[in-house]
């Protein structure tokens, strides 16, 4: 299966998002985002305000699945 059939098989379609980019004050982006799955559309002041938004929906959503590997911070 390639990347782009693997991409709309149904199975990770809760972590597809549309994100509008309206302006950028203060050397960040304003704009809003919007779930593809819910159709929830929530509007951002920053880019980390984006990111934290994002990262809710997929946490909520159970997504990465627990075999996925992400970065974090290496504590002491």
């Amino acid at each position: 299966m390639d990347l782009e059939n693997k991409r709309f098989s149904g199975k990770n379609r809760s972590a597809d998002f549309i994100v509008k980019l309206e302006s950028v004050e203060h050397a960040t982006f304003q704009g809003y985002i919007e779930n593809i799955q819910s159709g929830q559309v929530q509007y951002f002041r920053s880019f980390m305000e984006m990111t934290l938004l994002i990262q809710q929906k997929l946490d909520e959503k159970n997504f990465p699945q627990n075999t996925s590997v992400t970065r974090s911070w290496k504590t002491d």
